[in-house]
């Protein structure tokens, strides 16, 4: 299963989320693509936050079921 978290502007005139879930990769897929036709913002996984290949070498990943990624590699906070 994939979960897919997008934001639209609701008739009210504010932001919105709002979560789809589908069962297979084709229809994440087409989800993404309505997402795009419909002009919502797909939010990436917030796993994708504090890595050093995101967004540059990586794109990221939409589904927010994910919760490990192999390929991380964690930013040092020098603070």
């Amino acid at each position: 299963m994939f979960k897919l978290q997008y934001e639209y502007i609701c008739a009210a005139g504010w932001k919105e989320t709002k979560t789809r879930k589908v069962d297979t990769f084709d229809e994440l897929d087409a989800a993404l693509e309505d997402c795009r036709n419909n002009g919502y913002t797909v939010l990436d996984n917030p796993l994708c936050d504090g890595c050093g290949r995101f967004p540059g070498e990586c794109a990221g990943s939409k589904n927010h079921i994910w919760t490990g990624c192999s390929e991380r590699i964690e930013v040092k906070n020098n603070g």
